[in-house]
């Protein structure tokens, strides 16, 4: 299986390939995408396209972040467990599943 390590790095220092933590794993060959981080991190989306996306996660608390052009956005996941997200806008193509340790 192929992950791609999600780390923390220090903004302020050189970028010579080192780290301070690795806080998760993304799987984004699975399907959905799967993203792997331990309760309490934060999650941010940023949209790169040239139309608006969100995310919207089907926890049943009905949370919704919207993307604009351009924009990020995040949602702090704080119990463990699994919760889907979608966009909603385009909800075929743009799903996952985060997964809270």
């Amino acid at each position: 299986e192929r992950a791609t390590r999600i780390v923390v790095a220090e903004a302020t220092a050189p970028r010579d390939g080192r780290f301070i933590e690795i806080i998760g794993k993304y799987h984004p060959l699975e399907d959905p995408s799967v993203i792997e981080i331990d309760a309490g991190t934060e999650v941010h989306w940023t949209n790169n396209d040239n139309f608006p996306h969100n995310v919207h996660l089907l926890d049943g608390t009905d949370q919704t972040v919207n993307l604009g052009i351009g924009q990020r956005g995040s949602i702090t996941f704080d119990e463990p467990g699994t919760i889907y997200y979608e966009c909603s806008i385009h909800p075929q193509q743009m799903h996952g599943k985060v997964v809270v340790r």
